[in-house]
């Protein structure tokens, strides 16, 4: 398996864990957002276009926040029923778009079943239908993209895309205001 995804922060993700959600619930350490998915079965040479594109698109994307208000499903699929966190998020959706932008202009493929990007983590599979149900607003940030490929073993391989801390500082002013105090930024 290959995507590209928002990795779920350790501590975030034990707090998901701890909602109460029919079916069985996700591994701690697969909690993600995909942003695009690639297949069952890339090679090597595929990742590292892919690498490449990901490095355009990350490295002037600046770290943003992600709001989280309440549980709710997607309609039942292979696994179950999807019991999932939707995400409303411009930035996650602007993401996506240049994503797809430049795999296109890459001649990567990415699969193209859905047709609308509805982020959302993943909680668990039911075979029980389940009620939208609110939960305590919680917030984390953005800070990273990761490039999974594989799914374990030898074949397992991911890729960390830090996103700028510099175009912030850029964004806000601050870089310039740095660089006049003899700062030394984050490079």
């Amino acid at each position: 398996m290959a995507m590209i995804c928002v990795k779920i922060p350790t501590d975030f993700s034990k707090v998901l864990s701890k909602i109460e959600v029919p079916g069985t619930k996700e591994p701690l350490d697969d909690i993600h957002i995909t942003l695009l998915y690639l297949d069952k079965n890339v090679d090597f040479e595929i990742l590292q276009k892919c690498n490449k594109a990901l490095n355009e698109v990350t490295q002037n994307l600046e770290p943003f926040s992600i709001t989280i208000k309440k549980v709710s499903t997607f309609p039942e699929g292979e696994d179950g029923i999807p019991i999932i966190i939707p995400i409303e998020s411009k930035e996650l959706k602007k993401l996506n778009m240049d994503l797809k932008k430049e795999f296109d202009k890459n001649d990567i493929e990415y699969s193209k079943k859905w047709k609308e990007f509805k982020p959302h983590i993943t909680l668990s599979y039911s075979k029980d239908k389940m009620k939208d149900f609110k939960i305590p607003e919680l917030s984390f940030t953005v800070s990273e993209i990761m490039l999974w490929g594989g799914d374990s073993g030898k074949q397992k391989m991911t890729t960390i895309f830090p996103l700028s801390i510099e175009a912030g500082f850029k964004h806000l002013g601050l870089l310039k205001s740095a660089q006049m105090f003899n700062c030394e930024c984050y490079n």
